[in-house]
């Protein structure tokens, strides 16, 4: 439970140094200047406090997770076996129909079409995309009638 008063330290020492620092340019009539110093100090020590008491922590909780596990975690799916090297027991090694990345896009090939006219990547066509350029393709020297 030394974690939760780490963070309440830090806003406790940000805190006191602005109220001393209040307190200094109450005393002084240096207003903002004491105030502004002594919170940049309170920040400055509270961030070291808070830094060097968490990896203390971490140390601790590394030291006692070693105490309790002498051998080492072993990750799921490991055998005892080191030259083992396959996949977790119960699983296939490949997908059983893997697919590739243009299938997902194949577009059904147009009537008329030539592969010399083939733009490149096209969405697949509907059924009207087919009936316009064949009209298009069917017009093209009488001039585009097509809606």
């Amino acid at each position: 439970m030394q974690g939760y008063s780490l963070g309440t330290e830090f806003a406790f020492s940000i805190i006191g140094a602005g109220a001393f620092g209040a307190a200094i340019d109450w005393w002084f009539k240096t207003t903002p200047g004491g105030l502004l110093v002594m919170l940049a100090l309170g920040f400055i020590g509270g961030g070291y406090n808070f830094l060097r008491r968490a990896v203390a922590l971490n140390k601790e909780g590394a030291a006692a997770f070693k105490a309790s596990h002498p051998h080492g975690v072993k990750k799921p799916g490991t055998s005892d076996d080191s030259a083992h090297h396959g996949p977790m027991p119960g699983l296939p090694a490949k997908p059983a129909n893997p697919r590739k990345p243009s299938d997902l896009f194949h577009s059904q090939p147009i009537e008329g079409l030539d592969e010399s006219d083939d733009p490149g990547f096209v969405m697949p066509p509907d059924e009207d995309d087919a009936i316009r350029l064949k009209r298009r393709e069917r017009n093209r020297g009488e001039g585009d009638k097509s809606p």
